[in-house]
């Protein structure tokens, strides 16, 4: 599991162990560690299988309007910011959004100024507290 999602996947985890109480929680995970991944789809039904191939298959988008984005961000801001927790350099997130990585820097030191941190890994906390990934 990246570093960057290690964060995020701990309170779910968390939070599904506090939903479902220990025991049932501890029922479940054993059989969840039994299954293959594909297992573990088809027991969702095949409109998860569906929704995870697609989430597999295209980028994430982060789909808020720039008046409810945290900060004051710009849509994006807010789309480097995701592609910066997701562990990217700013070379791959210049090709990615085909954009120079003078731009990139550029979003970078607004993106900064706007959260209030001064470096990349600063940024790439706040991404994952606000679950920019």
């Amino acid at each position: 599991m990246p570093p960057v999602e290690r964060a995020r996947y701990e309170r779910l985890l968390s939070t599904a162990r506090a939903q479902l109480g220990e025991e049932v929680f501890a029922m479940i995970w054993r059989e969840g560690q039994s299954m293959t991944p594909e297992q573990a789809l088809a027991a969702q039904g095949p409109a998860a299988i569906t929704k995870q191939a697609s989430s597999i298959l295209q980028p994430k988008t982060t789909n808020t309007s720039s008046s409810t984005l945290p900060a004051g961000l710009t849509r994006r801001e807010a789309e480097v910011l995701r592609l910066i927790a997701g562990g990217l350099s700013n070379a791959e997130i210049a090709a990615q959004l085909v954009i120079s990585p003078l731009t990139v820097n550029a979003y970078l030191r607004s993106i900064y100024s706007k959260l209030g941190v001064s470096s990349r890994t600063a940024a790439m906390r706040y991404a994952i507290d606000h679950n920019f990934i």
